[in-house]
Formats: C-alpha cells, structure tokens, sequence
C-alpha cells in the first residue's frame, strides 16, 4: 500500500489512512525485534555470560507487550470501518493489516516468552548441575569424616590407637569406603 500520495475523499478516508499508516508503522520495526530476538535466542544456548541476554530479552518483552496493547486499541476502529454500511477496499486493507499485525505480534510475544522459558530452564538445569556434583562430593567425603572423627577422639580405651597398623587400616577403610560409593553411584547411573 502506497502512503505517500493518498487520493482522500472525506473525513472517514483520512481517518481509515492514518489508522492504516499507524498500523502499519508497527510491522516496520518487526524485522529489528525479530533480528535482536534471534541475536538474543544464539546467546541462551551458545554464551556462558546470560544474564545481560535475560535483562534484553525482558526488555523485547516489554516493547512487544506495549505494541500489542496499543494494536488492541485499534480493533474498535478497525471494526467500525469494516461495519457493513461503511465497508470497502481501505477498510478491508485496514482489517488485513490489523489481523496480520495482531498476529505478527502474537507470534513473537509466544516466541520471546518461550525464549525466556528456555532461559529459565538452561539456568534450571545448571543449578540442578552444581547441586548434583556438590552432593555427590558431600556424599564422598561424610563416610571419611566420620571415620576420622571417630578416631580423632581422645579416649583411652581405643585399642587401634595403640596398635602399629591403626593408621594404615584407618586410610584403608576410608579409601574402601570411597571406592564402594564410587562403584554404586556407577552401577546406578549417576556418575
């Protein structure tokens, strides 16, 4: 549709061209929000540094969401101009582009939300990542503790203190410990 040289008749198709105008300046800057989107969508899964991505993701979001808002407040006029008695060519390319922008719009908000949901997983996952190997390191070193505790406690009557091989049996039964936990983390998968 061609906006520099309008042929208006009456009021009602000036009117009908500036809300196609307006309309229509929203679809120019989808290119840009779908490029930063994309340029945005490579950095959840290829970056290590995500949490600038998540403040310009948000912020798209944002912009996307005022977009909407305002396209929603032309459905009033795009329904009046499209009424039967008032009904042409102008309004049935205002209502084309009311649902084309609608549902561009649409589109991208479901993007970007599902982008931000990817986000949360991935961050999710690398949480849940830490915690896993904190456990299992936690889950190694309790049984040693405890053994060593035990026989870090001064009382008088622990035959082993006094005994030539104490030591070395001590660090075996640690040491065997550590390898019994090892071969059932691995026998169950989770190493």
């Amino acid at each position: 549709m061609d906006f520099r040289s309008p042929k208006l008749k009456d009021s009602k198709h000036l009117a009908n061209y500036l809300s196609t105008a307006a309309l229509a300046s929203f679809e120019k800057i989808l290119p840009k929000i779908s490029t930063k989107l994309d340029e945005y969508e490579e950095s959840v899964f290829l970056t290590r540094q995500k949490k600038l991505v998540l403040k310009h993701v948000y912020f798209i979001k944002r912009q996307i969401d005022v977009v909407r808002k305002v396209i929603i407040l032309y459905k009033e006029i795009v329904e009046h101009f499209h009424a039967n008695q008032k009904r042409n060519v102008y309004s049935r390319d205002l209502k084309d582009l009311y649902l084309r922008a609608n549902t561009l719009y649409d589109n991208l908000s479901e993007n970007t939300s599902q982008l931000l949901n990817i986000y949360f997983n991935i961050s999710s996952n690398h949480t849940n990542e830490i915690m896993r190997i904190l456990t299992i390191f936690s889950v190694f070193f309790m049984p040693i503790t405890f053994v060593a505790g035990v026989y870090g406690m001064n009382f008088k009557n622990m035959p082993e203190l006094e005994w030539y091989y104490g030591y070395p049996v001590a660090i075996i039964i640690m040491l065997g410990i550590s390898l019994a936990i090892y071969y059932w983390f691995k026998r169950k998968g989770w190493l």
